[in-house]
């Protein structure tokens, strides 16, 4: 083999290598801020639910017709199928003895993506904080 034809080929595989792990990265970006956003709306339509007084949601069913109203008031991330498909929800706490730092909600991918502060657990949490003093007073 001559020296430029692997010079040639040394070069391609590195341009593809590039190019590889350019759009890997890219994919990975996407799906971090897309699970991000769904974990923000997640925590905003369980707030939501919380906020008609219907207590800790069974199921994705009892968050559906919350979800328009965030989806109207935020503009939401996309279909409620993929919000649902992203963030797995505890359907079994007790919102009783929940306490700070209980995770409510967390990502199937098992990532731990998120955009802001509040955390959307924390969020939950705080909303829940805030009722029992209110009830309190």
């Amino acid at each position: 083999m001559s020296r430029k034809r692997y010079l040639v080929i040394v070069v391609a595989t590195v341009v593809v290598a590039i190019v590889v792990l350019g759009a890997w990265s890219i994919y990975e970006v996407t799906e971090s801020v897309t699970d991000a956003y769904s974990m923000e709306c997640m925590s905003l339509v369980i707030v939501e639910h919380l906020s008609t007084g219907s207590g800790w949601p069974t199921s994705y069913v009892d968050l559906a017709d919350d979800y328009q109203v965030v989806l109207r008031r935020t503009g939401g991330v996309g279909p409620w199928s993929e919000v649902c498909n992203r963030v797995i929800v505890d359907f079994e706490i007790d919102i009783e003895t929940a306490s700070s730092d209980t995770r409510f909600i967390t990502l199937r991918s098992g990532s731990h993506a998120e955009l802001s502060s509040p955390h959307p657990n924390e969020r939950i949490s705080t909303y829940l904080r805030e009722v029992a003093q209110a009830i309190q007073r």
